[in-house]
């Protein structure tokens, strides 16, 4: 099967994202949203956000780059598990603002994550 890198989708009027099919395997171990660098949200399955950005959040308790970063991940950062029934997952609405998304979005493949944003933002956020 292909790997999906990109995909684009209308949220439901309780602001739930569907993930797509070839998906949600990949994130069956959870979602976990948060800020990005710019106006834009990042998407990562649960087993990607413990392993690799859990990781990297670590550091110096004094080194102001590191708390830098853990302010602009954990900032909002919300965790859920895929609703299985319909592979949807929420998404918080002061997350949504952030971003300046109101309905349809854009999810861009970055690695091992994704970015979100709304869909007629530029493409680099």
């Amino acid at each position: 099967m292909a790997q999906v890198d990109y995909f684009e989708r209308k949220l439901d009027d309780k602001r739930r994202l569907t993930i797509p099919t070839e998906l949600r395997e990949e994130f069956a171990t959870g979602v976990v949203l948060t800020r990005g660098f710019g106006t834009y949200l990042h998407l990562y399955p649960q087993h990607v956000w413990d392993r690799e950005v859990e990781s990297a959040l670590q550091g110096s308790i004094l080194d102001e780059k590191v708390a830098d970063l853990n302010v602009r991940f954990r900032r909002g950062k919300t965790a859920a598990g895929l609703d299985q029934k319909q592979g949807r997952v929420t998404i918080e609405q002061h997350l949504l603002d952030y971003a300046g998304i109101t309905k349809d979005l854009v999810a861009v493949r970055a690695g091992a994550y994704f970015r979100i944003q709304s869909a007629d933002a530029n493409e680099t956020g």
